[in-house]
């Protein structure tokens, strides 16, 4: 009997152990799923700061290219506009020597 009683003697020192060793793996998983939790709620507002300035820099390349097509529109403008003053400006000169060739 004392034979079979330092055997459960044993095997309650083992099973302990074990519960323990559970114990102890159970700690450090949660710790371990709390820094991962941590890592993915950081990763998460990066990615939302990224967004965000995704976003802003499309509104700004929008209202550039806008801009620019304004531009683009204008200077076409002043163009047309100079090229009819240069064509006035040699209209009156030939109205000029004309008048002084007579």
């Amino acid at each position: 009997m004392a034979e079979n009683g330092h055997t459960n003697s044993d095997r309650l020192d083992r099973v302990e152990a074990m519960i323990e060793e559970f114990a102890v793996n159970d700690r450090r998983l949660q710790e371990r799923q709390k820094a991962l939790q941590e890592r993915q709620e950081a990763l998460q507002e990066r990615q939302d700061k990224f967004q965000e300035r995704h976003e802003a820099l499309t509104q700004s390349v929008k209202l550039l290219k806008s801009l620019h097509e304004d531009n683009e529109k204008r200077l076409g403008v002043l163009m047309e506009t100079t090229t009819r003053l240069g064509n006035i400006v040699i209209s009156h000169e030939d109205r000029l020597d004309d008048l002084e060739n007579r």
